[in-house]
């Protein structure tokens, strides 16, 4: 498959985010800028989590659709202001921006070729983007993937370079 082509199966897949609900974002104290958000269907997990710092529905279910942001740069923000990045310091004000975006639907799901950066904008005027922003070798602090997204079938990797890989199920 070409590098376009997987941008256009890409696409119909980040397309489907669209009227769905943000139900589950783990982020904040612990995760460092790590991004965890849950959309559409509620799937009941065999074996239910333990974590305290989770709530019950992500204690108990995993999300049909799910964004899981590693090294790339990210950014929150609405009409007025930005409200927090990825390099903002791991605060209660980046923590409750990143959590305000749970029960809000996306309107929009915008990927970009080539860098496959992604916009997500949500109901209420805000905006959750991420930049892949490195090009070759990371630091070895960094993860080797800018971000994931899961779908029940498929597995989008993208990586270094905006390389994407797509590991199916």
């Amino acid at each position: 498959m070409t590098h376009r082509e997987i941008y256009d199966k890409f696409s119909q897949e980040i397309a489907k985010l669209v009227g769905r609900e943000c139900w589950s974002v783990i982020a904040g104290k612990g995760t460092g800028s790590h991004i965890h958000m849950g959309f559409g269907a509620k799937i009941a997990r065999q074996i239910p989590l333990t974590n305290p710092n989770l709530t019950e529905d992500e204690r108990l279910f995993d999300a049909e659709l799910t964004l899981f942001v590693t090294g790339a740069a990210w950014r929150v923000e609405n009409s007025q202001a930005v409200l927090c990045t990825d390099t903002d310091e791991n605060c209660s004000e980046r923590y409750n921006a990143l959590k305000n975006l749970a029960g809000k639907k996306v309107v929009l799901a915008q990927l970009f070729f080539p860098s496959f950066d992604l916009i997500l904008a949500f109901t209420g005027g805000v905006r959750f983007q991420i930049f892949c922003d490195f090009a070759y070798d990371a630091p070895d602090t960094w993860d080797d993937e800018n971000y994931l997204f899961f779908t029940p079938k498929t597995i989008f990797k993208v990586g270094l370079s905006s390389q994407i890989t797509i590991e199916e199920s």
